[in-house]
């Protein structure tokens, strides 16, 4: 299903900052294996993607540079 869209880029977050339990996140003793395995999904379909990681302000700053370089090339 998920392979049905296509987006410019995918932003992966890395598993560099301290786990935070919520409705949504799950298995926090796997968080490197969960991201290898997005990783390989992505590049098993040859998607796009960058890795984010650094705290939240570096992430958002991060992320933020990605999409302003994307924006330029269109």
């Amino acid at each position: 299903e998920a392979t049905k869209n296509k987006y410019s880029i995918y932003l992966l977050t890395y598993v560099d900052t301290p786990w935070e339990a919520d409705d949504l996140r799950d298995r926090p003793n796997n968080r490197e294996e969960m991201f290898r395995i997005f990783e390989a999904e992505l590049q098993k379909h040859h998607f796009p993607y960058k890795i984010l990681n650094g705290n939240e302000k570096e992430r958002f700053e991060n992320a933020v540079k990605i999409i302003d370089e994307l924006l330029k090339k269109k």
